[in-house]
């Protein structure tokens, strides 16, 4: 019985474990050759945001944004977990919301763009 408590306990740990490194947000600190260009498309703002993992062995998964108040964040998920044509290179575009006065990168909210006249 105290063998299988173990092993439990062992096995609850290598998942949380593994699910930590294959669900990594990647971080402004972790990106080379980071570049956030504007550009005006009619009435719009499109903001691109381009640069590459890393972490050695890394690709990038999924990119999403998420918007809270006058805020904009960008969540780069990356694994270690490779598909074909998967690199750890990226290149997001997308439009900026008029009440939107800030762009966020990561879990840690680095800010990477601000609205003009701020």
């Amino acid at each position: 019985m105290k063998r299988l408590f173990y092993l439990i306990i062992f096995l609850c740990i290598t998942f949380e474990l593994w699910g930590c490194a294959l669900n990594m947000i990647l971080e402004f600190n972790d990106v080379s050759n980071f570049v956030v260009s504007e550009e005006k498309v009619e009435d719009d703002t499109v903001l691109t945001v381009s640069g590459l993992c890393m972490h050695s062995s890394y690709v990038v998964k999924k990119i999403s944004l998420k918007k809270r108040d006058d805020k904009c964040s960008i969540l780069i998920k990356i694994s270690f977990i490779k598909k074909k044509n998967e690199t750890g290179r990226f290149k997001y575009s997308f439009k900026i919301s008029d009440d939107v006065k800030k762009v966020v990168f990561g879990n840690k909210e680095t800010v990477i763009w601000t609205k003009e006249g701020l």
